[in-house]
C-alpha cells in the first residue's frame, strides 16, 4: 500500500487509497480513535520531511511521469509518503537520494487486512518496517 501525505483528509475523516484493487482509488473512513494517533504520526513525518530538506534532499519517488511534468512535486509536503523511512535511498544513476516509503510485514495472524496494509497499528500486532523503492 502506497500513503501519501495527501491521501488523509483530517478534515472529512477520509482516507483516500488509490489504485486499489482492479486498479480502482477507494475511499475508507477512518475511526475517530485512532485520529490522535495519526495526526502524532503526521507531525513526525512533517518534522523528518524539514531536516531531509534541510540535508539536500532530492525528494520522494513519484508515480510515472509525474517527476518530469512537475519538477518540485517530489520535494512538496503531500507527495511524501505518510510511512516515509528514516533514511534515504542514493540513486547511483541520479546521483541523488530519494525516500522511499516503509513497508509493513505484520507477522502476527488473524488481524484485519486493514491493520496489516497500513501498519497503524503496531501496538496491537508485530510489525517488521522495511523499506522499500
Amino acid at each position: 500500500m502506497q500513503l501519501r501525505v495527501s491521501d488523509f483528509n483530517f478534515d472529512t475523516g477520509i482516507l483516500t487509497v488509490h489504485d486499489g484493487k482492479r486498479k480502482k482509488d477507494r475511499t475508507v473512513p477512518l475511526p475517530d480513535r485512532i485520529f490522535p494517533e495519526l495526526k502524532n504520526h503526521l507531525e513526525s513525518a512533517i518534522n523528518l520531511h524539514q531536516e531531509d530538506l534541510a540535508n539536500d534532499y532530492a525528494g520522494t519517488f513519484l508515480p510515472d511521469l509525474l517527476e518530469r511534468k512537475y519538477k518540485h512535486a517530489a520535494k512538496e509536503l503531500v507527495w511524501q509518503w505518510f510511512f516515509p523511512a528514516k533514511m534515504p535511498t542514493f540513486i547511483p544513476d541520479a546521483g541523488q537520494s530519494k525516500k522511499p516509503k516503509v513497508l509493513w510485514i505484520c507477522l502476527e495472524s488473524g488481524m484485519p487486512w486493514t491493520f496489516i496494509q497500513t501498519g497503524l497499528s503496531p501496538d496491537f500486532i508485530n510489525c517488521l518496517a522495511l523499506s522499500t523503492a
